[in-house]
């Protein structure tokens, strides 16, 4: 009974396409989840300089009252 079922629901699976969406947005997914964390690396990098950059300036002024 049960080895008689498992053909034809082996094949039923093969040939639906209901999971391929499903690949399809985790990739894309993936790919925007990476995406932004290029851009995030970018972006810290950039406001760490500039931070650091402003922290020296700021440091190099007197003090006055």
């Amino acid at each position: 009974m049960f080895g008689t079922k498992i053909i034809p629901t082996t094949r039923h699976f093969a040939k639906a396409e209901a999971g391929a969406i499903t690949v399809d947005w985790v990739a894309l997914c993936a790919m925007v989840i990476a995406l932004c964390m290029l851009i995030f690396a970018a972006i810290s990098d950039a406001t760490d300089l500039a931070t650091e950059s402003a922290a020296t300036a700021m440091s190099e002024k007197p003090v006055t009252r």
